[in-house]
């Protein structure tokens, strides 16, 4: 997932992962949860232990071959640069490359159990004639493994025969003094052997991470000796190698997965069961970096936008406080608010924000940050088709632009077709390539990677910068390679683009790195049909940036081939998103327009405008398409000079107008967001004015879309103390008052439900909702009125009280997971197709004596959150695979509300225990979101379940 810094730099780091999986208490977890032993790279280690290079690809990681068969396994790093004489010709200096690039790199290995004798007599099949049906339990389970047939990748094609004979020759001899053997034979029934798997790309395994091969687990002391492994040898091939350097490869990654299966655990980490090593992507620095999850998560708030807008910043001071104000004779940088009980209103903000921005990605929701989300101050900017844009420390231009640097990374490395647009509006500088763009197709057909230049290894938020349009696939994905594995985001760019969207925070290594640096676009889509037909316009010169599209005057089904023939009204969608008729005529001056089916590959319609043609295949119009135009990694240093200079600060300390103007691309004026005398004046209502821009409707007319929503965070002043949310009394949006409501009673619910202690002080509360005249933010005209919005003053940051609860991390993230919960309550009351979770929801394991609880209502699945009192709910248990059981008992229980709804029961009819809980917090126990969740028995034999929040 993408990980958030914590407040005080590391002091609740028992919340995060280490890149290498480990928790603090010696656990170490995969992508998913669970340990996972194989091969992955380490960084060189001493002699004595196995060590390797680092290599940058999967497809190029291979092995060093052991020289010795002791409890240590003593190999020659492949880092050794000793002289090797010079290449007697040119041949000879490419055989050289090619067997240095075949080296594998692989962790150090030790005998965890020093007694030899336990592994005499162990027998391996080397299996590489394809298994079906293979079940691998180890930390996971997966089963109906296919195994493919061992085919050599060309040039090496028919020469598997004699590579499989000189790897087990090559086993045999670096086994031989553990009386260890390896056949191809499959042993006679009755025989114990361990089996190692030999094909394939390790595909089953892809949603746990990227590996060379997997052991079943470290097999201390060889207890198992009918144990498996799997060494995925399309993995182990680079361009260049001979037969004899691919053998090598395959017999040290064969090697390695079976000294796991004899007990030999890696040097630099546990052994046995949870306390094992990671094999998620390659890292060189196994204490940062968080264990990500393949995907953005399938949450409470997928499909949903959020748009975060974290209140004041630094900004270029040039008028005083005076009524009216006047100008400066020096203007200066300076911070809105002062800081005041060890706070800083200007500085809390934003790490609020990003702590619920963390929240809502979690589950499942895009979100677009109106300052930047985390603590990272170098950057790169990767624009298609072009290296980067800027990087940290950028040279300024002598009218305050920036200049490129070609070190920084590079976007353009495809695959497929890519077409180039001539959009007005996109990322760059003028006369530029606007971007590209693919077709969508069911399969995977086409990728633009960015692959940056990481000038310091740590954790980066990523955004991508997409003009959004009708034809843009609901689910462009973005694959992002970052050190601990691959994680795909999906953004529905016909809803928002044309500024920065965040897609996660990840941790990356230093340097340049395909495989663990770079983010891929991909133009695979669950849709591949617009609804509206769209043309290219950029014939017509006397127009600004417009999409004609064409929509039948009849019902229109997903097409699956060409466009009937038939008569279509035109379309005008401009730039501010409203769906226009437009008077054009086709070539014979008719207002409707004529399309013919084409009658061959190349047979094409044409629309017409006075002098101006447009020629296209309906066929190919209606397709969908993803857009690579730019790529953000990192925050920077702010770079918009005032008065001569910059503010010297982060971007992410400044206000959101610096932010903003950043980020607009071309085609888009300064007055879309800037408007005011000054830049603190501008800023009031540049965060909606900007979202509002960002945002696509999907709909007509001035109603709020209530599937995205706008959260500005602010702390008080004044006489009080608790949390507020700001109603606009003259504009405020349709569901201002609610949403407000909702976001103030669950934070002052949550931190007064979790008491003093732990809160220094208990949280109190003065009002729900203010209705105030200073809520320009939050006004409907600065948004159009396109989706609802509420101002969040969290605390008084004035009062030594509020202010020293807000200056713990821990209130903080209560804090966040509040107000998520709030939206999320949000989106269920008002959004379409709202949900919470599926329709049954798995509670953690062995919280109660009895086993754990599936709750369902009788006769179908409901939401959790539709929970009845008085219904009564079918109880199931689990058991550790998390399998569910049907109660024998066919006990039911009764669910009976109690209090404002922040606490209920479930209540086992025959027996006298209850199960005490907010139920929207139950509907997000979801097994694989969900961590740290314990539970405390009550004298009177109830249980309250407490957790921290989704993963």
């Amino acid at each position: 997932f993408g990980g958030i810094e914590s407040l005080t730099g590391g002091s609740d780091e028992d919340e995060f992962r280490f890149a290498d999986g480990a928790s603090i208490d010696g656990t170490i977890e995969s992508a998913s949860g669970v340990v996972i032993f194989g091969s992955s790279i380490e960084s060189s280690t001493p002699d004595s232990e196995v060590s390797t290079s680092e290599m940058e690809t999967a497809d190029e990681q291979t092995l060093s071959s052991p020289v010795t068969s002791s409890s240590i396994i003593s190999v020659p790093s492949s880092d050794d640069h000793s002289p090797r004489g010079p290449p007697q010709d040119g041949a000879a200096l490419l055989e050289q490359v090619a067997e240095f690039a075949s080296q594998p790199a692989l962790r150090a290995l030790r005998l965890v159990d020093p007694d030899l004798s336990v592994l005499a007599g162990q027998v391996f099949f080397l299996d590489h004639d394809g298994a079906s049906g293979v079940t691998y339990d180890g930390p996971v389970r997966v089963s109906g493994i296919e195994v493919p047939l061992f085919q050599a990748p060309a040039p090496l094609t028919g020469e598997e025969r004699s590579i499989i004979a000189s790897v087990l020759t090559d086993l045999d001899q670096r086994f031989a003094d553990l009386a260890v053997t390896f056949t191809d034979a499959r042993p006679d029934s009755g025989t114990d052997y361990s089996t190692v798997y030999l094909g394939g790309d390790g595909a089953p395994f892809s949603p746990y991470g990227l590996f060379l091969g997997l052991a079943q687990k470290v097999d201390v002391g060889n207890h198992d000796r009918n144990d498996i492994a799997f060494v995925f040898s399309d993995k182990l091939f680079a361009s260049g190698m001979t037969a004899e350097s691919y053998e090598s490869a395959l017999t040290a990654v064969i090697e390695h997965e079976a000294r796991h299966l004899l007990g030999y655990g890696h040097v630099t980490g546990g052994t046995t069961g949870t306390v094992a090593v990671s094999v998620d992507e390659p890292h060189t620095d196994p204490q940062t970096g968080l264990v990500s999850d393949p995907q953005q998560a399938d949450g409470a708030l997928s499909g949903k936008i959020v748009y975060l807008s974290p209140g004041h910043g630094a900004f270029f001071r040039t008028l005083d406080g005076g009524k009216p104000p006047q100008p400066l004779a020096h203007p200066f940088w300076d911070t809105d608010r002062e800081y005041v009980t060890d706070l800083q209103e200007d500085l809390g903000t934003q790490s609020q924000m990003s702590m619920l921005a963390d929240y809502l990605f979690n589950a499942g929701a895009t979100v677009v940050p109106l300052r930047p989300i985390g603590h990272q101050t170098n950057e790169i900017v990767l624009d298609n088709p072009h290296d980067a844009v800027h990087t940290n420390n950028p040279v300024l231009n002598a009218n305050g632009s920036v200049r490129f640097n070609s070190d920084a990374g590079s976007a353009g490395a495809v695959t497929g077709t890519w077409r180039d647009s001539a959009s007005a509006v996109f990322f760059g500088d003028a006369g530029e390539t606007p971007f590209q763009f693919a077709f969508t197709d069911a399969a995977e057909t086409a990728t633009f990677r960015f692959t940056p230049r990481i000038p310091e290894a740590g954790f980066y938020p990523i955004y991508a910068w997409t003009k959004a349009g009708a034809d843009r696939a609901p689910d462009q994905t973005y694959r992002i390679y970052h050190t601990n594995g691959v994680t795909e985001v999906k953004v529905d760019h016909r809803r928002v683009g044309g500024g920065f969207v965040y897609l996660g925070t990840y941790y990356f290594d230093a340097g340049k790195s395909e495989q663990h640096g770079s983010v891929v676009i991909s133009n695979k889509s669950q849709r591949l049909f617009s609804d509206s037909l769209t043309i290219p316009n950029h014939e017509f010169h006397d127009l600004e940036e417009v999409t004609y599209s064409f929509i039948p005057s009849f019902a229109m089904q997903t097409p699956t081939g060409p466009l009937a023939a038939g008569n279509y009204r035109v379309i005008l969608e401009d730039e501010d998103h409203f769906r226009l008729a437009l008077n054009l005529s086709d070539a014979q001056n008719r207002r409707a327009i004529q399309l013919q089916p084409p009658t061959s590959g190349s047979a094409q319609n044409a629309l017409s405008r006075g002098t101006h043609t447009v020629h296209f295949d309906p066929g190919q119009a209606l397709r969908t398409v993803v857009v690579a135009d730019a790529i953000r990694f990192g925050n920077g240093m702010g770079d918009i000079a005032r008065g001569g200079h910059t503010s010297g600060q982060t971007r992410e300390d400044e206000e959101a107008l610096y932010w903003i103007s950043a980020q607009a691309g071309q085609g888009t004026p300064d007055s879309v967001f800037s408007r005011g005398a000054d830049d603190n004046t501008r800023n009031v209502g540049a965060p909606s004015r900007w979202a509002a821009h960002v945002n696509r409707r999907l709909t007509s007319g001035n109603v709020p879309e209530t599937d995205r929503v706008f959260v500005a965070i602010h702390s008080n002043s004044g006489v009080g103390r608790g949390t507020s949310a700001l109603v606009n009394p003259t504009f405020p949006t349709a569901n201002q008052s609610a949403l407000g409501d909702l976001l103030a009673r669950e934070v002052f619910g949550d931190l007064t439900a979790i008491g003093s202690p732990p809160l220094e002080f208990p949280w109190v509360q003065k009002s729900f909702t203010t209705t105030t005249t200073r809520s320009g933010e939050i006004n409907r005209n600065t948004n159009d009125n396109e989706f609802d919005m509420t101002l969040v003053e969290l605390g008084f940051h004035d009062h030594e009280k509020d202010a020293r609860d807000l200056r713990d991390p821990k209130v903080r993230d209560d804090i966040a997971r509040a107000l998520y919960q709030g939206i999320s309550k949000y989106f269920l009351r008002f959004g379409p197709n709202a949900r919470l979770v599926d329709s049954q929801i798995t509670l953690p394991i062995n919280f109660l004596n009895n086993g754990d609880l599936v709750v369902y209502e009788n006769g179908g699945g409901q939401d959790i959150q539709g929970l009845r009192s008085g219904t009564a709910y079918g109880v199931f248990k689990v058991d550790n695979n998390n399998i569910v059981l049907t109660d024998t008992r066919g006990t039911p229980v009764v669910f009976t509300g109690v209090g404002d709804g922040h606490a209920h029961k479930l209540v086992r009819v025959s027996d006298s225990y209850t199960v005490t809980f907010d139920p929207f917090e139950l509907a997000q126990l979801l097994p694989d979101k969900v961590s740290n969740v314990s539970a405390v028995t009550n004298s009177d034999r109830s249980v309250t379940i407490h957790w921290d929040g989704p993963r």
